[in-house]
């Protein structure tokens, strides 16, 4: 987070991350001389200072001023010091700073990224013209609206990207720590920030009350203050610094919390009751009452009404209830003095849920005790083994037990998270963690636009597989997905024959490219080691995209992907010919019903109709979180939010081979009269034959959809390099012989044969698959008489009626482009 606001800091030249590892000596609590090494988060340099920058949490830096009171330090106005950080920085002759990040506007940081693809050298300006006519309305209309603004000049050519842009540049001002832009209804745009900071002081102004309705003083932020004869607005409070804003010019004083208590006993100081804030103190006094105290008022309410009207009826209500009813009446009366509602002041007072409580003081730390030492432990006694031993420390130390009851609520008010972690583990821990709704502190967990966060997962789908050669089982299939978080929309499939990898996670980002000519801004991924590759980081790198990782063991952060993968099992997979539903209880499947022994399908049919189930069904289908299908919700919100051409990626030779993985050792050897041995092929390129080159390890690269064609870096570049057989490959499609490819590699998988697998034995098996496909339709038309899903069916009708892959979504993307011409070498920036 503070990253984005160094870089959006017009005062910050530069700035450089964790650089230099710092020796602090200081004192102790217990008074002793102590040396540590830090490294600050930051070294900034501005135009007039340089400093180090340490960043924490407020509540971190509480906890550790009271660990190391001489470390960190508090000032009176609420901000924090670093004591011997300044005096070890100041031997670089530069300061030491303290940054508390919660006080970083959060508004800021969501709007930056918001911007973000705005900033690109890449991203055209704004036509003048459009834009002259935009300061023009802005200036005759001050503070106009986001949507009013698009819709006043949408007849001129005025678009959301247009007016983003220009927000960007500064054409127009918007106070981006103020409201956020996803929130266009409360976007106000003035023509500079002169006239949006004039604005607002006219607008503080009308709304300072004409006579103040003077109340008690409350010591919390957006409070209203009457003091030294102007009005404030508390902005910060704690136990020893109030921070008062004076309306009208916006000057901030702090003051110190006793001296402005004792102005309000002593009547120099009052609170400011506007009829709003009365209202609405009222109301909210109202919507936190539960339903047992708002019925205890409504009694009270009509008790006392008859007495209301007439006070001297009073005199004739039971005596043993008179003052009960009068403090009724005095209580209705002064609520509504107070907030202008009387009915607030019947609300019963809540009482202290330890009110009464007759338990000895030296029982309740014995209790906390115990817990702590005996039952919060790995060895997770029971509530009654720790009742026992509670027990007999009671009977030691001569104090009153408690009852069982006692002590094992006492055990249930602990911290679940932390006494589950200590009992059974940090996994079990997860259930009852917290969930956070964010990715960082100011980021919500789904992104405010489509592309701006997605995540990749994989899981195994619950079917067997069979090859459709020899009718053996290939075992179960695995699925990657790409997930957009903000519409639940499916960017991307990859269906695979093997555990994730890095072929997997490339594929999935060279198919979200081919079908919606982008990709997205943040990647959520899990630890797998496909995620970790060096390819995998080179590609995120070159196209600028954050990488952030999900906690091990927490599988709540991949609950978007985990709810999909869901939805695809019940609704799809569960009813195929050889799901494997049946096999949570193993012991009750008989050999008939064992999906092994079901299966009937082949990877490649499986892979098409996936394709078509997640891109025309799933995609098309009213998701019940949005009220909408997913394919509508990403067209309406990129519509709202400005399509963002000038961030699309080229389908292009390029981008191809920057998302093709590499061999498990990343290298090949280079041989004289071979070439490199890449997967089982020779490939050949003319550079090889440099007697420099013999017998060294190049890098290399293999296309999973191409098995014809490798590429080595030599001499400074990529060359493509042709394999031996590559004519024989070149009559099948890319995207069979990579299907063609995984299944032979799963069927001598299963055979468990130890022979080479050769370029020979490939390309033989190739051809056998080539004159066996009349088999393949005749197979599939008798599962489909056999009452198999109508989905089989389709795959034994012509080329011509076969079911196309689903369209690329039209959301203002340029058509996909022709097949590129075949390059010789190029450069790849960033390698």
């Amino acid at each position: 987070m503070l990253i984005h606001h160094l870089e959006n800091d017009h005062s910050v030249i530069e700035y450089y991350d964790q650089p230099v590892t710092l020796k602090l000596v200081y004192l102790d609590a217990d008074g002793r001389k102590v040396g540590c090494f830090t490294t600050p988060d930051f070294a900034v340099a501005e135009a007039e200072c340089a400093y180090f920058v340490e960043a924490k949490t407020e509540e971190d830096l509480r906890k550790l001023a009271e660990e190391k009171p001489n470390r960190y330090v508090r000032q009176q106005d609420g901000s924090w010091r670093c004591p011997p950080g300044e005096e070890a920085a100041a031997g670089f002759g530069m300061g030491y700073r303290i940054v508390v990040a919660d006080l970083l506007s959060s508004e800021l940081t969501r709007n930056i990224i918001y911007l973000e693809d705005y900033s690109r050298r890449n991203c055209p300006a704004p036509a003048p013209k459009l834009v002259t006519k935009v300061l023009e309305t802005v200036k005759d209309n001050q503070g106009i609206t986001y949507p009013a603004l698009l819709a006043e000049l949408r007849s001129e050519g005025l678009c959301a990207d247009d007016l983003n842009n220009m927000i960007y540049r500064g054409t127009v001002y918007v106070d981006l720590r103020a409201v956020l832009l996803i929130d266009h209804e409360s976007v106000r745009i003035f023509s500079d920030q002169t006239t949006a900071v004039a604005n607002e002081a006219i607008e503080k102004a009308k709304a300072l009350p004409a006579t103040g309705t003077e109340g008690p003083v409350h010591f919390v932020p957006t409070a209203k203050v009457r003091w030294k004869g102007t009005n404030h607005t508390i902005t910060h409070v704690d136990d020893q610094i109030v921070h008062l804003m004076q309306d009208g010019d916006g000057k901030l004083t702090p003051v110190k919390r006793i001296d402005l208590e004792l102005d309000v006993f002593a009547g120099k100081a009052t609170g400011i009751v506007s009829e709003h804030t009365r209202e609405q103190a009222a109301a909210d006094k109202i919507a936190t009452a539960g339903p047992a105290r708002l019925q205890e008022a409504v009694n009270r309410w009509q008790t006392i009404q008859p007495y209301l009207e007439d006070r001297r009826r009073l005199k004739r209500a039971p005596k043993r209830k008179r003052r009960t009813f009068s403090r009724w009446i005095e209580d209705y009366r002064e609520a509504q003095d107070s907030f202008g509602n009387g009915f607030v002041g019947l609300l019963p007072e809540i009482r202290d849920g330890r009110a009464g409580s007759h338990l000895d003081e030296a029982v309740d730390e014995l209790m906390i005790k115990i817990i702590k030492e005996y039952f919060e432990t790995n060895v997770s006694p029971t509530i009654s083994d720790a009742y026992g031993k509670l027990l007999v420390a009671c009977q030691e130390q001569d104090l009153g037990a408690p009852s069982l009851k006692t002590f094992g609520r006492r055990v249930r008010l602990r911290p679940q998270y932390e006494q589950t972690r200590k009992r059974k583990g940090g996994r079990p821990a997860t259930q009852r963690a917290k969930f956070y709704f964010f990715l960082d502190q100011t980021t919500p967990v789904h992104g405010d636009r489509p592309f701006e966060i997605a995540h990749i997962d994989h899981t195994e789908l619950d079917l067997e597989l069979v090859c459709p050669r020899t009718g053996k089982n290939l075992g179960r299939p695995w699925l990657t997905l790409m997930i957009d978080a903000r519409t639940r929309r499916i960017l991307a499939t990859h269906v695979s024959l093997f555990a994730e990898n890095t072929e997997s996670c490339m594929m999935v980002m060279r198919e979200c490219v081919r079908r919606h000519h982008r990709l997205p801004q943040t990647l959520v991924v899990d630890n797998g080691k496909g995620f970790n590759s060096l390819y995998f980081e080179v590609l995120l790198a070159n196209f600028g995209i954050t990488k952030k990782s999900r906690p091990a063991g927490h599988p709540r952060f991949g609950s978007v992907c985990e709810r999909i993968f869901g939805t695809i099992n019940t609704q799809f997979i569960h009813n195929l010919r050889g799901n494997t539903k049946l096999m949570k209880n193993v012991r009750q499947v008989s050999k008939e019903f064992n999906p092994k022994t079901l299966a009937a399908w082949a990877l490649e049919e499986l892979d098409d109709r996936m394709k078509f189930y997640c891109h025309e069904v799933y995609d098309t289908n009213e998701h019940s979180s949005l009220g909408r299908s997913p394919r509508d919700e990403m067209a309406a919100i990129i519509e709202a939010t400005g399509r963002r051409q000038h961030t699309f990626i080229p389908y292009n030779f390029l981008f191809q081979v920057l998302t093709l993985p590499s061999t498990k050792s990343g290298v090949a050897k280079v041989h004289a009269q071979k070439g490199v041995h890449i997967n089982y092929l020779d490939y050949w390129n003319s550079a090889f034959t440099d007697p420099k080159l013999e017998g060294t390890q190049v890098p290399v690269r293999y296309d999973p959809w191409d098995s014809s064609v490798a590429y080595a870096f030599v001499h400074g570049a990529w060359l493509p390099c042709i394999s031996s057989h590559a004519m024989l490959f070149k009559n099948y499609s890319q995207r069979a012989l990579k299907l063609a490819a995984e299944e032979y590699r799963a069927r001598r998988k299963k055979s468990g044969q130890n022979k080479n697998v050769t370029a020979l034995r490939l390309a033989k098996f190739m051809a056998e698959v080539k004159e066996e496909e009349t088999f393949l339709i005749l197979r599939a038309k008798e599962v489909a008489s056999r009452g198999d899903a109508q989905l089989v069916d389709e795959q034994t009708k012509p080329q011509d009626q076969q079911p196309k892959d689903p369209p690329v979504a039209d959301q203002g993307q340029p058509e996909e482009p022709a097949d590129q011409e075949t390059e010789q070498e190029f450069e790849i920036v960033n390698e």
